[in-house]
């Protein structure tokens, strides 16, 4: 019985976890690495509000960029499952990005480059929600506190990532 858990143990990491020849595939999709934009461009886009659509996020309606693939370095990664990451634009901006049904890339890829693909927006974040993020990287206590107002953010939901070779 020992022998069966490793064997679909094993399996199951194997599936979860794709070495393809681009890289290694994480997440709902396996995705291509090929017609990818920046995070710097992505941000402008929906800035300017270029080719938006109408996307359901939970159960808001929000304007925003369906399937968009974006490529970049993550700066950040959530420390208690590795269901969030963060890319930081050229000029400073914060791409937020969430792990699509809480799947999880490892949550030391800080400094990687990645693909992400899904739904991009903009959205406002409550206080509750940048406090919980905070509480994911073990913030302290004082500037989980000193949040006190909700933030726009930059954000994408993602179906697959793909750390690039």
């Amino acid at each position: 019985m020992l022998r069966f858990f490793v064997l679909m143990t094993a399996i199951f990491t194997f599936v979860a976890c794709k070495n393809q020849g681009d890289g290694i595939h994480f997440g709902l999709s396996k995705i291509s690495t090929e017609n990818v934009i920046s995070a710097e461009d992505l941000v402008a886009r929906l800035d300017k509000k270029e080719g938006l659509t109408e996307l359901t996020v939970g159960e808001n309606k929000l304007q925003g960029l369906p399937a968009a693939k974006v490529e970049g370095t993550i700066t950040e990664v959530c420390q208690a499952a590795g269901c969030w990451f963060r890319m930081k634009t050229d000029s400073g901006k914060e791409l937020f990005i969430k792990m699509k049904e809480h799947k999880n890339i490892p949550k030391d890829w800080s400094g990687k480059t990645v693909v992400a693909q899904g739904d991009a927006f903009i959205e406002e974040i409550s206080v509750e929600e940048l406090r919980h993020y905070l509480e994911d990287k073990n913030a302290s206590q004082e500037e989980i506190e000193a949040v006190k107002e909700p933030k726009m953010e930059y954000n994408l939901i993602a179906e697959g990532v793909v750390l690039k070779k």
